[in-house]
């Protein structure tokens, strides 16, 4: 997000009473604030606390922020409760992400890190409200991501928590650096590339909404230094030198190696333009984390974020200059740091990359700490008339979210395949099967013979692709969560939760919990994550 963008932007929390309830009566308010949090609730607030915890391959970094929330819906009409300011509190320094070895994080060093860096912000933990934990990059390939996670995600608060896979990862970060909303504001097709220490996350935004997804192994630390020596090469680029017929080992003199270390530092770039334009040749295909470039729609802009994209931000501006790759290489050659590696160089390649011309480069808002800053409660609707709920299937939690939008003039059911298979690379990179919910636009208003009509592609669709046991969740974005659940059931789709009148989109959260009325209501709360941008710090 760009100078004035990030005030345009706000994270909203819909709060809409059941059907019955009579317009602006305010008594429901306390008990829809009331969420269930860890066998507690939390009571209405103003203004919440939230922190925001990400370990990435190069480093380790937490933020600690003010929410403040208003009701912007007026007295007399039903309330509409917004996250109208973030005031970011605190950020910590960033610190190399301690590892005990190239296969286990070391949990007591990260433990250590926000020890300290809470002490340093002044808070407690039972000053937190909310927050998230996300560990991306090469770290959550580690053999003890998970215990690392859910260890820090369990000491305080309702933190949502995600192991993020390259897919999610380029997704957080392309809302961080703003790319997902200036594609909405523009109207037009972006391409963020998040580049760090070991991968480059790429997702496609168009119009608002992802349109896919790649990643690909070139990072800053694919080539590392020590005291002008060559001391690490990643496997990854091992073998694709193979392809591309360059040599370059452990051990070898930079000096001596400086043109072949520029030669793989352009040859990269252009990889990764070639991956945006969907060129997939031998070179771009050993480089692949994952499956290939899935968008059909090609970007017509592109935004870098991450480390590499901080330095390219600083090489742009005239903050640091440079007149050749081979003087960065031999700067960062002998660089002590802790950052001596292939980060500028790449940098300066992607700057002077001619396949990048014809895309227009749009400033990132946030570069090097486009990075989540916690979870905020987003909507909580609590409405027996339009919640359509299998027996013994809640509660339901921290259920991960992918918008989708019916068009009958095109292929709806395959337009849903693509995006529920998108929603396994994203949230399911493991193959454990865990609930989706689908956040359904372009139903409202119609007729009821089109809700049936659409209601026999969702059960033919969902009965196939829904993990054994799980039910399918359904956010709609009108008033037809009733009459769609309905369709759907008399259509054969039996285990289901279909809700409507809330807004969810991508990389959202939905929890829903047990009934709490006679009449079988249940709390439904939307999170969002909560997202950095180019805001003052106010340090305590």
């Amino acid at each position: 997000m760009g100078g004035g963008e990030g005030k345009e932007r706000q994270y909203q929390v819909d709060i809409r009473l059941g059907n019955g309830a009579p317009e602006g009566s305010s008594e429901p308010l306390g008990a829809l604030f009331a969420v269930l949090r860890k066998g507690r609730l939390m009571k209405r607030k103003d203004a919440m606390t939230t922190v925001g915890i990400d370990l990435g391959t190069s480093t380790t970094k937490l933020v600690v922020s003010r929410l403040r929330l208003a009701n912007t819906a007026g007295h007399t009409r039903i309330p509409r409760i917004e996250i109208v300011d973030r005031q970011v509190v605190y950020r910590s320094p960033l610190y190399r992400t301690p590892l005990l070895n190239d296969s286990l994080i070391d949990m007591a060093g990260v433990g250590e890190i926000l020890n300290a860096e809470y002490r340093r912000a002044g808070i407690t933990f039972a000053d937190i409200d909310t927050g998230a934990v996300i560990i991306t990059g090469e770290t959550a390939t580690r053999d003890n991501a998970r215990e690392v996670v859910m260890f820090l995600a369990d000491r305080a608060g309702d933190f949502v928590v995600a192991t993020a896979g390259p897919d999610l990862e380029g997704i957080l970060a392309g809302k961080g650096s703003g790319a997902l909303e200036w594609s909405k504001r523009m109207n037009r097709t972006v391409a963020n590339v998040d580049i760090g220490g070991g991968t480059a996350n790429i997702a496609l935004f168009s119009r608002g909404e992802v349109r896919g997804t790649c990643t690909l192994a070139i990072g800053g630390r694919v080539i590392e230094f020590e005291r002008g020596v060559v001391r690490r090469v990643s496997p990854v680029l091992k073998k694709w030198m193979q392809v591309t017929d360059m040599r370059l080992e452990p051990g070898w003199r930079v000096d001596h190696s400086v043109e072949m270390l520029c030669r793989i530092s352009d040859r990269l770039a252009g990889c990764l333009a070639g991956v945006l334009h969907q060129r997939v040749g031998p070179p771009e295909r050993e480089l692949l984390v994952g499956h290939p470039p899935n968008w059909v729609e090609p970007p017509d802009a592109w935004m870098v974020s991450g480390g590499v994209g901080g330095m390219i931000a600083a090489l742009l501006d005239g903050s640091r200059s440079a007149s050749s790759c081979k003087e960065l290489v031999i700067e960062r050659a002998w660089a002590e740091d802790g950052f001596a590696d292939m980060g500028l160089p790449l940098a300066y390649s992607l700057v002077h990359e001619q396949s990048f011309a014809d895309l227009e480069r749009i400033p990132a808002g946030e570069t090097t700490r486009a990075t989540v800053i916690g979870a905020g409660t987003q909507s909580m609707e609590i409405s027996g008339a339009t919640v359509h709920v299998e027996a013994g299937r809640l509660p339901l939690r921290n259920v991960p979210v992918m918008a989708f939008t019916y068009d009958p003039e095109g292929v709806p059911e395959e337009d849903l395949r693509q995006v529920l298979a998108r929603g396994k690379q994203i949230y399911d990179p493991g193959g454990e099967n865990p609930p989706l919910a689908l956040a359904v636009r372009g139903l409202s208003g119609r007729h009821f013979s089109d809700l049936q009509e659409a209601a026999e592609v969702f059960s033919r669709v969902l009965g196939e692709d829904l993990p054994g046991g799980e039910p399918a969740v359904l956010i709609m974005d009108g008033d037809v969560g009733k009459a769609f659940g309905q369709c759907l059931s008399a259509a054969g789709l039996k285990s289901l939760v279909c809700i409507d009148q809330i807004q969810a989109g991508d990389g959202d959260y939905v929890d829903i919990g047990e009934p709490v009325m006679e009449s079988g209501a249940v709390p439904v709360a939307v999170k969002t994550l909560v997202l950095d941008g180019p805001r003052e710090v106010k340090k305590r």
